[in-house]
């Protein structure tokens, strides 16, 4: 591909083109970018013109573009196993490519710029992988990196090699693999440094790497930075750095999914350090779910690895969190739109969804009878602390039954128990009216024919009446599947009472 300065030229003004406010010269900018993308000797030519843009542009947004662009032209897509410019584009024209690349990271001092090229290189080298070619001086930059000093002035360097690293590591394995000692002494230097970024960042590097590695042997080298993982989240949680807790808690769930054995070991200190974490009211209520999230993956791995006592905190932990509700009902819970109600969660309210969801993945990896018996205490001290004022109580603790409906085996153990929730039909308070209602359509679904057969009289009339007569919607909504789920499950002879 043959190309001149005034082509080179043309190119970036097209670039700069893109953010100015005239509607008519950024349109014909972008119709211009798409020709350039429409056929794959025009994305050559664009790619070798970025990369001389990123390398030698003195504006900023046209380097973020060429950036953008490159990484996007070189991606993979799911159906290919190496991106169509890898394979189609001449070996010259790469060549090119990757060294103004290099050049460019190099060069560039501006940091967030720096990363948008390393992604573009990262797909680069990426593809090129997949398509059995090497990019020897790529890696040699990496490992570079590694090599630098732990000073301050080095600090963006070096998160911008953990970056890398923990992109690269899992389709890389069999070139790095070697080095994995020499990282790990790294590692250690890094999170002695005193910038929590950098520590959070290696955190990350970490995760990332311990879910390649391909043996037990190797496994063994990183034992002993798990504690510098939990130091580092620790220290985040004592300085309320929501930003980088958020990194160390993704790499520990990270963990906890795919290698849960590397945690085993450390569970008494994530149990303590993710309960002080959950506690945080003024976290991102994000973090926190990732927190209960994390004992309960290594649960699902390990599940007779924690104690009664604890698991009892776990779960009452979980029913704490499902109080944290908005006091005041407001219309678009009492009105959903048809667009919202399609929508909704399962449980209108994202944390008692969440508390339910951890709930019963507690019920399925620990003793069912155990987890019955705490779940009950927990709910009979909801109801038993509810009033007419604070719904909260009676509304989750209803929810949370019908959540753990498929563990009951026999409905004739909470006959009690239905009994309030069929008086609560008729609380004023719509909330309790809707949690009884909804726990009533699921017995009607696991415990059929028997609950039909008991309770019809009882529920049946009383609920074709709130569905007439109740001023909420839901309300109203959620009584038309009590009478799908209930009726369905009726003999003819029960049903025909009430034609």
């Amino acid at each position: 591909i043959r190309m001149s300065e005034q082509e080179l030229l043309q190119c970036e003004s097209m670039l700069k083109n893109l953010l100015v406010p005239d509607n008519t010269i950024r349109n014909q900018a972008q119709s211009q970018l798409a020709d350039c993308l429409s056929t794959l000797q025009k994305k050559e030519a664009l790619s070798i013109y970025c990369s001389l843009l990123l390398l030698n542009s003195t504006d900023l947004n046209v380097q973020n573009y060429c950036a953008i662009i490159l990484r996007k032209i070189f991606l993979t897509s799911e159906k290919e196993i190496s991106s169509e410019a890898v394979k189609n584009f001449s070996p010259k024209n790469k060549q090119e490519i990757k060294n103004n690349i290099l050049l460019s990271l190099n060069k560039t001092t501006n940091k967030s710029l720096k990363k948008q090229i390393a992604e573009a290189a990262i797909r680069i080298y990426e593809g090129l992988y997949e398509n059995e070619e090497k990019w020897d001086e790529f890696l040699k930059y990496v490992i570079n990196i590694f090599n630098l000093d732990l000073t301050e002035n080095n600090f963006n360097s070096i998160e911008l090699g953990l970056f890398i690293l923990s992109d690269i590591f899992s389709f890389a394995y069999d070139e790095l693999k070697e080095g994995i000692p020499m990282f790990i002494n790294k590692f250690k230097i890094y999170f002695s440094s005193n910038s929590l970024s950098l520590k959070a960042n290696t955190v990350d590097c970490v995760s990332e790497i311990l879910s390649s590695v391909s043996s037990k042997k190797e496994m063994k080298q990183f034992k002993d930075i798990i504690f510098n993982i939990l130091e580092t989240t620790k220290l985040c949680l004592e300085q309320k750095d929501e930003e980088n807790i958020k990194i160390c808690l993704d790499s520990l769930e990270d963990l906890a999914t795919r290698v849960p054995e590397i945690l085993k070991k450390n569970f008494e200190n994530i149990y303590i350090l993710m309960g002080k974490i959950i506690e945080e009211k003024d976290f991102d209520e994000k973090i926190r779910e990732i927190s209960f999230d994390i004992i309960i993956s290594i649960l699902e791995k390990y599940p007779k690895i924690i104690g009664d006592e604890k698991l009892a905190i776990l779960v009452q932990s979980l029913f704490k969190y499902a109080m944290e509700l908005e006091q005041t009902i407001d219309n678009d819970w009492l009105y959903p739109n048809v667009t919202s109600f399609i929508s909704d969660e399962f449980i209108p309210e994202h944390k008692l969804d969440e508390a339910c969801s951890l709930l019963s993945r507690l019920f399925k990896v620990c003793s069912e009878d155990k987890m019955l018996q705490l779940t009950s205490q927990n709910i009979m001290e909801l109801i038993n602390h509810s009033s007419e004022k604070d719904w909260k109580y009676k509304y989750i603790a209803y929810i949370s039954v019908a959540e753990i409906m498929s563990f009951i085996k026999e409905i004739n153990t909470i006959e009690k128990l239905i009994s309030l929730i069929l008086t609560d039909l008729n609380n004023p308070n719509v909330k309790i009216q809707y949690a009884s209602l909804f726990c009533i359509a699921e017995l009607s679904s696991v415990h059929n024919p028997d609950f039909q057969n008991e309770y019809h009289k009882k529920v049946v009339a009383q609920t074709i009446k709130i569905l007439y007569e109740s001023n909420c919607l839901r309300v109203q909504l959620e009584c038309c599947d009590v009478l799908d789920c209930f009726i369905a499950h009726m003999t003819n002879s029960d049903a025909a009472i009430y034609l």
